[in-house]
């Protein structure tokens, strides 16, 4: 990344540098004439401002220019490294299922067994149907960012519970690993938003929790408000401060693609940033309460229905 920046921010560098040179010299040559011209002072005393207003205006061009520059490098930086991430995410499921079906096939194998190696295979084609709807999810909201979400009811503990399983099964955590303490709420809008950000945010948590003691907690409340806020906190690595706005661009992901341990194409926080903006909610990135962690905190504008509130008034 350094070297592909390199050049182009030396060149935008220069040029702000000779920019900069330009008005000052435009505007001492021109004071100076405007002094020691005494039959037309007027003329160089006008022609200061429009110089000077003309270079100010190319050194903007030039600012804009870098910015946007850095801006479209770090985004083919990050399309690189996610075509990387997505043939290692195809490849992998896709060479286990073959070696999996080529030992059905040669293999006289006891049925216990074979019920587990079924069990891999559907372990292998969820994962792919993840990926791709990852995928077509974010090609919907680009290419249909205003689209209207379906309107449909459910109870937030299920979509909650729901969503520690689907994790848990997919990271191979222990169950037991993923705390949930849900308000009796039902929600009556945007189920299907609500459910995916949810699901997202929860396998985030799963995936970058602590390797050798991973704790996951999962709280819901209804604010005084009305709206409904959902907190979801690890005991992982964290995250820094700098990064905290980037791990919602698309295709970003933290550290070298290289180097990096945990499989993952940089779409689910995207997902769920574009989501929440579509269904007005807000995502807040805080530091976990104790030790270490990062907590995401969800406020979302959906109607709830408090089930106790509910059943007192009945």
């Amino acid at each position: 990344m350094r070297r592909s920046l390199g050049l182009p921010i030396t060149m935008a560098v220069i040029m702000i540098v000779l920019v900069i040179l330009l008005i000052v010299g435009w505007t001492i040559s021109t004071i100076w004439a405007a002094t020691s011209e005494p039959k037309a002072p007027t003329f160089f005393w006008a022609l200061l401002p429009i110089g000077a207003l003309s270079l100010t205006v190319i050194l903007a061009g030039v600012i804009i220019y870098l910015v946007l520059s850095v801006k479209l490098i770090n985004l083919n930086l990050r399309q690189s490294n996610f075509i990387d991430a997505v043939t290692h995410e195809l490849k992998s499921p896709l060479a286990s299922l073959k070696l999996q079906v080529q030992t059905l096939e040669r293999l006289n194998i006891p049925e216990e067994k074979r019920q587990l190696i079924y069990q891999a295979m559907k372990n292998d084609v969820d994962r792919l149907e993840a990926l791709i709807n990852q995928v077509l999810m974010v090609s919907v909201l680009k290419s249909k960012p205003d689209k209207k979400l379906a309107e449909s009811s459910a109870n937030l503990l299920d979509i909650l519970e729901m969503a520690a399983n689907n994790s848990c099964i997919r990271h191979k955590v222990n169950r037991g690993c993923v705390s949930v303490n849900s308000c009796n709420a039902t929600i009556v809008q945007k189920r299907f938003a609500i459910e995916l950000i949810l699901q997202n945010i929860i396998d985030n948590a799963v995936k970058y929790a602590s390797s050798e003691n991973p704790q996951i907690d999962v709280r819901s409340r209804i604010s005084q408000n009305g709206r409904l806020v959902v907190r979801v906190s690890d005991n992982g690595p964290g995250i820094p401060t700098g990064q905290r706005k980037k791990i919602f661009l698309r295709f970003y992901r933290i550290g070298n693609e290289l180097e990096r341990k945990k499989t993952g194409t940089g779409l689910g926080l995207y997902i769920v940033k574009m989501l929440t903006r579509q269904i007005r909610g807000k995502l807040y990135v805080r530091d976990r309460s104790t030790g270490n962690g990062i907590a995401f905190v969800l406020v979302l504008p959906a109607r709830v229905i408090d089930a106790n509130t509910a059943k007192g008034a009945a």
